[in-house]
This record gives structure tokens, sequence and C-alpha cells, in this order.
């Protein structure tokens, strides 16, 4: 009897076993999931479209495309004063909220829109010239106006964890680009464009425009119309907005500001091929993004009592990006030879920009999971801070090295900078720690 019981046990502990391994996934591995997958095809999508345009514009007219998109892109985060950030915020904190957190989060797109495409004008012909008037309006209007549009749109949806929906809403720009550089390749293919830097402006432009169109009659038709805030939501919209603002924009400057530079300083060419290996190696980040996506809303309901739970469970789900991100390295520097088969021989000189820029990925994630951490727990002012202090000391750098040692020099401050970053965010939490 007590041997059949014994087996009776054991049987059981099996078939709990099976079932453990067999029923559906909880919802942070589910969200992690449906996130890297709609990220997943987001960056085949992304890669299509860059060998695409790569190819078709070479290095010289990628780098000068890139340099427009690079100044846009800094400032994009300022578009919306971070109202995308506080309404997955708001509404994850309270779902009924919806409504007026939507109508603040587009009353900040609209009233901070004008003053920030006029200084992207200034800054853009400043430094970039006029001879590409027709890109910056073009590439101006993409980032500025609709690209904000269609991103806020689906943080709309990370409020309320619908991760599935939100993956496929980040997934339209993406789309609507990659079939407009198929049009790219088919015109070019056929002969007659003048300017293939322009074409490529407009038809991104284009894009843009449409998936912003998609993006917002989703979300009117699944969760409702916006509510017309009052002042004083405006007012603390920008104020609790401000440093999410901030720190994207620091983050943007020291992830794109050398573009700008190498452009200037050095020439389109090198700045395409510099380009080129950062986008190889973005795409290797999918699957982190897809990570942190999915954590944010639960990151946000465990901050309010500080950054302490925030960083245990961002802590705790760390080991697996990391050992994902040294495999990454490796394939990096293994496969950078390998660019010439796929964006051809004028790219040659991305093989050792890739090889350089292998570790970046993992050298960075310190430096994520101390913002997640930061900024989901209401320090987002000391995130802020951090940003400021490493984007100034990427820009002095970038000044002093590119001239000197070229994409050499503007790598090298993108390292010193993730480190200073994150050294500080973590110099941070140790004295509140102590304090505490």
């Amino acid at each position: 009897m007590q041997g059949s019981h014994g087996h009776k046990g054991l049987g059981i502990d099996r078939v709990q076993n099976l079932w453990s391994t067999l029923r559906p996934p909880g919802p942070l591995a589910r969200n992690t999931l449906l996130l890297t997958t709609g990220i997943g095809m987001r960056a085949l999508l992304q890669a299509l479209v860059f060998i695409v345009v790569a190819r078709v514009l070479g290095p010289n007219g990628y780098g000068s495309f890139i340099a427009v998109l690079a100044i846009a892109s800094i400032l994009a985060p300022l578009v919306g004063a971070g109202g995308h950030v506080l309404l997955a915020r708001d509404i994850s904190r309270d779902p009924a909220s919806f409504r007026l957190a939507w109508g603040t989060a587009l009353a900040l797109l609209i009233i901070s829109l004008p003053v920030i495409g006029i200084l992207y004008l200034l800054l853009a012909f400043l430094l970039l010239g006029s001879h590409l008037w027709l890109p910056i309006l073009l590439i101006g209007v993409a980032e500025l106006v609709f690209w904000p549009l269609a991103n806020v749109c689906a943080y709309a949806y990370q409020g309320f964890e619908r991760m599935g929906r939100m993956s496929r809403l980040l997934l339209v720009p993406v789309a609507m680009r990659a079939l407009a550089a198929i049009i790219l390749l088919i015109m070019h293919t056929l002969g007659g464009i003048d300017d293939t830097v322009e074409l490529w402006a407009f038809l991104y432009m284009l894009a843009a425009a449409i998936a912003a169109v998609v993006a917002q009659s989703h979300v009117r038709h699944d969760l409702g119309i916006p509510r017309v805030p009052g002042a004083s939501h405006l007012r603390t919209g920008f104020g609790d907005g401000a440093p999410f603002v901030v720190s994207g924009f620091s983050q943007r400057m020291y992830s794109d500001a050398d573009k700008v530079m190498l452009t200037s300083m050095v020439s389109p060419s090198v700045a395409g091929l510099y380009s080129a290996g950062h986008r190889f190696v973005d795409l290797s980040q999918i699957p982190l993004y897809g990570l942190l996506n999915a954590l944010t809303p639960r990151l946000f309901r465990s901050g309010t009592g500080g950054p302490a739970q925030p960083l245990r469970l961002l802590l705790k789900a760390a080991p697996w990006p990391a050992a994902y991100l040294i495999l990454v390295a490796a394939a990096l520097w293994l496969a950078a030879p390998l660019v010439t088969v796929v964006l051809g021989n004028a790219y040659e000189e991305t093989i050792p920009v890739i090889r350089w820029m292998s570790l970046l990925p993992l050298f960075s994630l310190p430096r994520w999971l101390l913002h997640y951490a930061l900024a989901t727990s209401g320090l987002q002012r000391i995130a802020m801070n951090c940003f400021i202090a490493a984007a100034a000391a990427n820009v002095l750098l970038n000044l002093w090295w590119i001239p000197m040692y070229g994409w050499h020099g503007a790598l090298t401050a993108t390292y010193v900078s993730e480190l200073l970053a994150a050294l500080l965010m973590l110099s941070y939490l140790a004295s509140a720690r102590r304090r505490d």
C-alpha cells in the first residue's frame, strides 16, 4: 500500500510538472513574447528598409539621409512633452482615466510642435546646409508630426497591457516604410530619378502619414475619444513629462549626435558607413526592448514606494538578456564580413565598425536597467540629470575626438557616455539606500 501511494504521488508530481510545462505563460512572459514578436517583425521590415535604402542611396546619399533623420530624431522626444509615457502611466494606475489622459497627451503634442518644428529647421539648415532643404522639410514632417502621433497611440494600449495591439500598431509605420522602400527600389531600377534622397524622403513622409491615420483610427474605435483637458492638467502634464522629455532627448543626443557630427566634420560617406554598422547593432537589441516594454506597467505599479522594488524586478529578469547580449557580441564579430554581401562592396569599411560596436549592447544593459528603475518610481528627474550629463559628455567628446579619429572617436565617446550614465544612476541609488 505504501509503495502504491508512493507511485501515485510520483505520478501526480509528473502530471503537475507536465502541466507546469504546458500551461499558458504568465502575463509578463506572454507580454514579452507578444512585444518581442511584434518588435521582431518590425526588425525584419526595418532590415529590409535599411538594406534597400542603403544600397539604392549608397554611402554618401545614405549618410546625408541619416544626418537629416538624426537631427529630427534628436528633437522628436521634445514633441508631446513626454505625454506618451504619462498616458501609459496614468492608464496603468487607473484605467478609467483614459479619456482625460488621452486628451492631455494629444494636447501636449499640438502645443509643443510649433516651437520644436522651428528649432528643427534652424538646426538642420545650419548644420547641413540648404542643398538638403526638401529632405529636411519632408523628414521633419514625418518625424515631428506623424511619428509622435502614431507612437502615442501605441502607448495607450501599453497602459491597458494590451501588448498584442501595441505591437501591431508599432508595426504599422515600419510596414508602410517597407512598402515605400520597395517602391523606391522599383523606381530606381526603372531609372530616370535625378535625386534618390529626395524621392526617399517623400516616400518616407507619406508612409509616416498613413501609419498615423491608421493608429489614430484604431484608438478611437477600440478605446474611445479624448476629453479636452483643462489648463491645470496641461501644466501638470508639462511638469510631469519634462523629465521623460529631457531623458529621451539626452538618449537621442548620445545615440544620434555622432552621425550629424560625422557628416559635418568628416563626410556624408563616412557617416553612412558608420550608420550602417550602427543599424546592424541596433537590430540585435530587439528582445531587450520587448522585455523592458512588457515590464513597464508593473514597474510603474511597484515603483510607487521607490526604486528598490522595480530594481529587484529588473535584476531578477537581467540574466537572460545578459546571456543573450553576450551571444550577440560574438555573432556580430564573426558575421561582420557578411555586410558586403548584404549591402554591397561599397560598405566594406563598415566591417570594422560592426566589430568595434559588437559589445555596445551588452555595455548598455546596466544603463537600461537602472534607467527603468528610476523612471518608473517617480525619480524621472534623477534619470534626466544623469542623461543630461552623459549627453553633454558625449557631445564634447565627439567634438574633440571626431576631428582626430573619425568614427573611432565617435564610437569611443558612445562607450564612455554609456558608462558615465550607468555610474551616475548607480551612485544615486547607492546613496539613497545608505540614507534609508
